[in-house]
């Protein structure tokens, strides 16, 4: 904390303990994933004029064509891609009630967790560049991993054509409700792709009304309500995560712990409100 603001993370009565639970997200997050790269995450601002609760991204400098991230990057290799900038950033709105530590939410609570644990697994990766009409959100007009490996019910993929990163398909598929990610090995899982198209929600996550989605699913209020938790990945998330391209611990402990093969620095503060960053 290094701008003595006093609100969100550096509040004096509950900033210790904000900290603390963001911390142990970063050490949940690395009991499942077995890569042993540095991963440096800024926490912006805390803000209270959002509507969102919160919002976390990989930056994507310097890629074109299929783009992994820099969390990606220096997760994976050790190697700090960008040296003079962070890997990735997240925000958190705490104009809104939240649960702090690690005890359950009250039923007017957003427990803190379970939100910082879904934000910052779309920093890994679980992310998609697709907007509304198909064209990338990305400056690059690069295309995630996440998005090479969608298809709609009958198996074709969205993107490809001559250069790989076309979108091949009618945009109307995007709010089809039959989207899917095909993770491998004969597997795929539902992704959101309910109508009206939502930026920042649609085709970013699963399907949150099937088996397997837990944490990286939809943002609505009928899945991360107050009093709700999703502290632990699920199947599909855990599918997803190894088909962009991260290894797992096959035994993974689904529950926080402070021995983390992954870590998560958190470095300055500063503002932006761009899940993209390209």
């Amino acid at each position: 904390v290094e701008n003595s603001t006093g609100f969100g993370f550096d509040d004096p009565v509950e900033g210790q303990t904000r900290r603390d639970t963001l911390t142990a997200v970063g050490n949940y997050i690395g009991t499942v994933i077995d890569d042993s790269g540095v991963v440096d995450i800024r926490i912006d601002n805390s803000v209270n004029n959002f509507v969102s609760g919160a919002s976390a991204s990989s930056f994507f400098f310097n890629e074109t064509g299929i783009v992994r991230g820099l969390v990606f990057q220096h997760g994976t290799t050790g190697v700090d891609p960008f040296a003079t900038e962070v890997d990735g950033f997240a925000e958190f709105n705490f104009g809104l009630n939240w649960n702090s530590d690690l005890g359950a939410p009250a039923s007017n609570e957003f427990d803190l967790f379970s939100i910082a644990l879904h934000e910052l697994t779309h920093a890994l990766g679980f992310t998609s560049s697709i907007d509304s009409d198909g064209s990338s959100v990305l400056s690059s007009g690069g295309r995630t991993m996440f998005d090479t490996l969608l298809e709609d019910g009958n198996g074709n993929r969205l993107i490809g054509g001559p250069s790989g990163t076309d979108f091949v398909l009618d945009p109307s598929v995007l709010t089809s409700d039959d989207v899917f990610i095909n993770v491998g090995n004969g597997e795929r899982f539902k992704i959101d792709a309910r109508a009206p198209f939502t930026p920042g929600t649609s085709i970013g996550h699963l399907d949150p009304f099937q088996p397997g989605s837990n944490v990286s699913i939809s943002g609505g209020t009928e899945v991360f309500g107050r009093g709700d938790t999703r502290r632990v990945y699920d199947t599909g998330d855990l599918a997803v995560l190894s088909a962009i391209g991260w290894n797992l611990n096959t035994a993974a402990v689904p529950e926080p712990s402070s021995s983390a093969l992954l870590v998560f620095a958190a470095a300055g503060f500063f503002v932006r409100r761009r899940r993209f960053c390209g």
